[in-house]
């Protein structure tokens, strides 16, 4: 007999970010820019998850107390199981540390559901009697990218926590910028002709015999490090 497969989900992982929201209110804000509330495929989850939403637009406490309130407010408290579901949350949940690893496995089973459901559209549409093959196409392709872009679809996030990921490119990118920035010989007129030394570059000195190549080759490293640069010097003579 045929059974039909289950759409793609991971109920442990939706009990446990709940569960880590409730020992750690403040772990929403590593969260918040992963998952929403539909990304859950247990309902009483997804509740459970726009209940803390709402509670942290408001900048309250997200915890097993406030939680039942809220829900208790929106009259959805007994169809999530009550406080002893919210109970077992807590205690099934060992710490708050992983919550953002749990997100993203919710983010990812949510992804594939919306890929099966974008298969099914696309099937449909490839079942059509239409003539019009590239309009056809454009809808098939469409259909694809919603699914594409609802992985970076993202609300409201509080300040501090793009504030904090800022701060990080930004250091990021100085030490790029500054890791690819000429180096300077201090010889003005062979700067100005070589713009500097690149790290990618490899440069041949050559002159006569007893012209000064090894000194003007030691007097570049020692500048290059004087302005910061790593030199190393090897003679073979």
């Amino acid at each position: 007999m045929y059974a039909e497969k289950l759409l793609p989900h991971d109920v442990e992982a939706e009990e446990a970010i709940i569960g880590s929201l409730l020992i750690d209110g403040d772990s929403f804000l590593r969260i918040s820019p992963v998952i929403k509330s539909e990304d859950f495929y247990r309902e009483k989850n997804a509740i459970c998850f726009k209940s803390c939403e709402e509670l942290f637009r408001r900048s309250e406490a997200i915890d097993q107390v406030t939680l039942a309130r809220e829900l208790a407010r929106t009259e959805d408290l007994d169809a999530v199981g009550g406080m002893a579901y919210l109970s077992h949350l807590v205690y099934s949940t060992p710490t708050s540390a992983h919550a953002e690893h749990y997100a993203h496995l919710i983010a990812r089973t949510s992804t594939m559901r919306r890929l099966i459901g974008a298969a099914s559209q696309i099937s449909a549409i490839g079942y059509a009697d239409t003539d019009d093959v590239e309009a056809t196409l454009r809808r098939a392709e469409d259909t694809l990218f919603q699914v594409r872009s609802g992985q970076s679809e993202r609300g409201f996030v509080p300040l501090r926590h793009i504030y904090d990921q800022f701060l990080e490119d930004r250091n990021s990118i100085t030490d790029t910028l500054q890791s690819s920035a000429p180096i300077m010989t201090s010889f003005s007129d062979l700067d100005e002709l070589l713009g500097g030394l690149q790290r990618t570059d490899m440069l041949i000195l050559g002159a006569r015999p007893g012209l000064g190549k090894s000194t003007l080759a030691l007097n570049v490293s020692m500048n290059a490090a004087r302005n910061g640069a790593v030199a190393g010097v090897f003679s073979l003579e």
